[in-house]
C-alpha cells in the first residue's frame, strides 16, 4: 500500500514537472497536503458535527500534525497517524441508526487493516485506537453491551478483510515481499541482535531522542505530555484504574516501535502525535463544564506556541537549503545526474547509496534493493550476517560487470566489511562525476553542524 500510494502520488506530479525538479517536489507536497487536510476535516466533522467546534478541532489537528520537523514530511508515520485519526473519528462519531454505526465501524476496520502494509511492525498500532476510544468515551461498552459487541465484530471484520486482501495481493503479485517482511528486523539492527548492553544503550538513545528530538520538533507532543500528567493525576484522584491503563498503553506502543526499530530517526517519534492528540481531547473533555475563558486561553497559548515553532523551523529550513545550494554551486556540477549523463536511465546501475542515486539517475537497480540495507546495516559480527538476503547482495555486488556504479562511500563504508566491494569499484571503475550534498545534524543548543557527502558516479574502465 505504501509503495502504491507513493507511486500514484509521484505519477500525478510527474505529469506536470520533471522528476528531479523543485517544482515536482512542490506539486507532490501540495497534493499530499490537500489530501491530508481533507482527511482531517472529515475527521473533525465526524467528531464534532457542529460547525464552530468542527473548525476549531480542524485547525488544531492541522497545526498539530504539520508543525513538525521536515524529516517527518511524507513519511509513512505521518500517513499512518492520519489514518488512525480518521478511524478513531469513525468509531467515536455518533449515528442515528445502528446500521450506520456498524458501517462506520467496518470502514474504520478497513483503515486499520491497511496499517501493517505501510510498515509490517505497524500491526501493533490498531489497539491504540481502541484505547483512545475508551479514554474519550469510557461508557461506550456499558451503554448497550449487545450493540457494542456488534460494533466490535464489524471493526474486526473490516480489519480482517483488508488484512487478508492485502496479503493475498502480495502472494499473487510479489511473493518475495513475504521474506522481506521476515528479514526487516535484521535491516533495522533491532534489540534482537544484542543483549543487555544493547537494551541499555537503546533506552538511553530513546530517552535522549524523546526529549531532544521529539518534544522540540513536535510541539503537539509537548502539549500532549503536559496534558498526560494532568489526566493521569485526575485518573489517580478518581481511582480510575482502567483509564490509567489506557493512558499508559497509548504511549507505550510508540515507545515499543521505536525501541524495536532501534534507529531513533526523527520521524519515528512522529507516532507520539496520536496519543498527544488524544490526551488533549481528554483534557478538553475535563474542561467541558469549565469557564469559556479557560478554553480560549488554553487554545490561544497552543496556537501561539505552534505558530512560533512554524516560524522558527521555517528559518532553520531556509538556512539549511541555502547552505546546500551554495555548496553545490561551488562544485559547479549539475544537481541532477541524469541530466549530465542521459544514458543512465537506460542502463542497469549498481546503487551503493542511501537512495538519492536512484532518485536522480532513474536507471534500474542491479540489486534487488535500490539502497542495499542488508549490506550497509548487517555487519559480519551480527547474528544476522548469514541471512540469504545479505549474502545474495554481496555476491551480486562483487560479480557486477555493468557500465555504471553510484557510490556514497561514507554511507556504504560505515560497515567496514564493505571495503572489499568499495575496492573492487575503485579498481574497475573511474569517477566521472559526483553530486555534493549536505546532511544537517540537528542540535537543540549551539550552532547546527553539517556533514558533507559525496555521491559519486563511476563508469567502467575501458580495459576491465
Amino acid at each position: 500500500f505504501a509503495r502504491t500510494f507513493m507511486c500514484l502520488l509521484y505519477r500525478s506530479a510527474v505529469s506536470f514537472a520533471d522528476f528531479a525538479s523543485l517544482r515536482f517536489e512542490i506539486i507532490v507536497r501540495s497534493i499530499y497536503l490537500t489530501l491530508s487536510l481533507a482527511v482531517l476535516f472529515l475527521s473533525a466533522k465526524l467528531i464534532y458535527p457542529k460547525t464552530k467546534q468542527c473548525l476549531i478541532l480542524f485547525l488544531s489537528l492541522s497545526l498539530g500534525l504539520f508543525a513538525t520537523h521536515y524529516a517527518s514530511h511524507l513519511q509513512h508515520e505521518m500517513t499512518t497517524v492520519l489514518l488512525m485519526i480518521l478511524s478513531y473519528a469513525l468509531l467515536i462519531s455518533e449515528g442515528t441508526h445502528p446500521k450506520t454505526l456498524l458501517l462506520k465501524d467496518f470502514f474504520a476496520g478497513l483503515l486499520l487493516g491497511c496499517l501493517p502494509y505501510f510498515k509490517s511492525i505497524f500491526i501493533i498500532l490498531p489497539p491504540m485506537v481502541i484505547s483512545a476510544v475508551y479514554l474519550v468515551q469510557p461508557n461506550i461498552i456499558s451503554i448497550c453491551r449487545r450493540t457494542s459487541y456488534k460494533r466490535l465484530y464489524a471493526l474486526i471484520l473490516g480489519g480482517l478483510i483488508m488484512g487478508l486482501s492485502g496479503l493475498s495481493l502480495i502472494l499473487f503479485l510479489y511473493p518475495e515481499e513475504i521474506q522481506d517482511i521476515l528479514d526487516v528486523s535484521a535491516f533495522q539492527n533491532t534489540l534482537l541482535s544484542g543483549g543487555l548492553i544493547t537494551i541499555a544503550n537503546s533506552l538511553y538513545f530513546f530517552i535522549y531522542g524523546f526529549f531532544c528530538q521529539c518534544l522540540p520538533m513536535n510541539p503537539i507532543v509537548t502539549i500532549g505530555s503536559v496534558t498526560l500528567l494532568i489526566n493521569t493525576f485526575h485518573a489517580i484522584k478518581s481511582n480510575d484504574n482502567q483509564s490509567l491503563f489506557h493512558h499508559f498503553f497509548l504511549w507505550t506502543i510508540p515507545m515499543g516501535f521505536i525501541l524495536l526499530s532501534n534507529r531513533f530517526f526523527a520521524y519515528h517519534y512522529y507516532l507520539f502525535i496520536f496519543p498527544a492528540l488524544i490526551e488533549s481531547l481528554v483534557y478538553a473533555k475535563h474542561l467541558k463544564h469549565g469557564k469559556f475563558s479557560v478554553k480560549v486561553t488554553a487554545f490561544t497559548i497552543f496556537a501561539i506556541a505552534i505558530l512560533f515553532y512554524i516560524g522558527t523551523m521555517s528559518i532553520f529550513s531556509a538556512n539549511f537549503r541555502n547552505y546546500v545550494f551554495a555548496n553545490n554551486l561551488q562544485h559547479r556540477y549539475h544537481l541532477s545526474l541524469h541530466k549530465q549523463f542521459p544514458k543512465l536511465r537506460s542502463n542497469t546501475i549498481l546503487y551503493l547509496d542511501g537512495g538519492a542515486g536512484s532518485y536522480l539517475a532513474g536507471g534500474q537497480s542491479h540489486l534487488k534493493y535500490i539502497y542495499p540495507l542488508p549490506l550497509q546495516r548487517i555487519g559480519e559480527n551480527s547474528k544476522f550476517h548469514n541471512l540469504p538476503c545479505r549474502l545474495e547482495c554481496k555476491i551480486q555486488a562483487l560479480r557486477y560487470k555493468g557500465k555504471y556504479v553510484i557510490l556514497d562511500e561514507q554511507w556504504f563504508g560505515e560497515n567496514e566489511k564493505n571495503q572489499e566491494i568499495i575496492e573492487k569499484i575503485k579498481n574497475e571503475y573511474d569517477l566521472v562525476g559526483y553530486l555534493h550534498y549536505v546532511l544537517r545534524e540537528w542540535k537543540i543548543f549551539g550552532k547546527p553542524e553539517y556533514t558533507d557527502r559525496i555521491l559519486g558516479l563511476y563508469a567502467r574502465k575501458p580495459d576491465t
